[in-house]
């Protein structure tokens, strides 16, 4: 049980229970570090019903990073899939003899991952995921969804088949480098760049950037899914449908992104009035970050960092002073970051 106490005001108690894993929709492929399988160092286990595992690179490994629940890749590090590759072709409605709006083998899909990209200024493949016969150069046929090596805001979706003339591309220039963000591209499989929607941390992007919809041809290939960027991998998700603005909004649930088999990172509080020194504690686990954040705008959810601690698997306390303006909520969220 988890005690979150702030001083003479209030007091819960609150059990730890594992959280379910997110609602499947139609998944295809789910893999969370929190749960990697029984030989995290070589195979990272999907828990699908695809079984469509990932084997680490032999020379050039992403590392499993225990503590911070995540795969940690530096620039060229990937990790292969195995099983069957046919599930990610994602043909569009433009694929050759097949042409047009009404092409029936127009596979719509959607992509979840929760990373931590580390922006750099250099050569290397910023993939996080990808379906492609050559990977990392910029004439491939498949598809990439992807980071960016010219800024780290930018994001990358595109679909090739065979040379980058003919092609789908979908930038958007919202995200951000050094901290967790939950990105989701929906795309209806019309092979137009206006099928293809991205979402960061549950909310639509705005911010789109670079756009091409000179698709022609199929994109299909007998490549593996890679995975492989600069930074740390949490989760990933891709289903066969497009999810809704209200699923992809579950998923970030307000920063609490749901992990498998993990209890909530969040331990709530109510509210109290702002004014002096109040002193919030609670029993924190070793090795584990926390974020004491506070907010004045519920029900918005617009939470602020007032204060990070270390866990050090006793008893931690923090003491806030306030400004008394407004009546604050606090809470306690675990495991900053991934």
């Amino acid at each position: 049980m988890k005690r979150f106490t702030l001083q003479h005001t209030l007091t819960i108690v609150m059990c730890s229970m594992a959280m379910a894993l997110p609602a499947a929709a139609e998944r295809i492929l789910y893999i969370d570090a929190a749960m990697p399988g029984n030989d995290p160092t070589n195979t990272w286990v999907d828990l699908s019903a695809s079984g469509y595992d990932f084997a680490n690179h032999p020379s050039f490994s992403a590392e499993y990073n225990a503590a911070n629940l995540s795969y940690d890749f530096e620039v060229g590090h990937s990790m292969c899939g195995t099983g069957d590759e046919s599930l990610f072709d994602f043909e569009t409605a433009w694929e050759t003899g097949n042409e047009g709006p009404t092409g029936t083998n127009a596979t719509p899909f959607s992509i979840v991952a929760y990373v931590n990209q580390d922006h750099a200024f250099a050569a290397g493949n910023y993939d996080i995921i990808s379906k492609t016969d050559q990977p990392g150069t910029g004439q491939f046929q498949g598809w990439i969804f992807a980071g960016n090596s010219d800024q780290g805001n930018r994001f990358d979706f595109s679909m090739q088949p065979g040379n980058n003339a003919d092609r789908l591309y979908r930038r958007i220039e919202d995200g951000y480098s050094g901290a967790p963000i939950l990105l989701t591209l929906t795309y209806d499989g019309s092979g137009d760049a206006g099928g293809a929607l991205w979402y960061v941390n549950g909310a639509e992007s705005t911010q789109y950037g670079h756009v091409e919809d000179t698709l022609f041809g199929s994109i299909r290939n007998d490549f593996p899914l890679v995975l492989g960027f600069n930074g740390a991998g949490g989760a990933l998700e891709i289903h066969d449908v497009v999810l809704t603005p209200e699923e992809i909004a579950d998923r970030w649930n307000t920063g609490d992104v749901a992990r498998a088999g993990q209890p909530s990172r969040v331990i709530p509080s109510s509210s109290v009035a702002a004014s002096n020194l109040i002193a919030i504690s609670f029993d924190s686990i070793s090795g584990f970050d926390y974020e004491i954040q506070e907010t004045a705008d519920l029900p918005g959810d617009t939470w602020t960092v007032t204060a990070t601690v270390s866990g050090n698997g006793g008893v931690v306390t923090k003491r806030i002073a306030q400004d008394g303006s407004s009546e604050k909520i606090y809470r306690i969220v675990w495991n900053v970051g991934i």
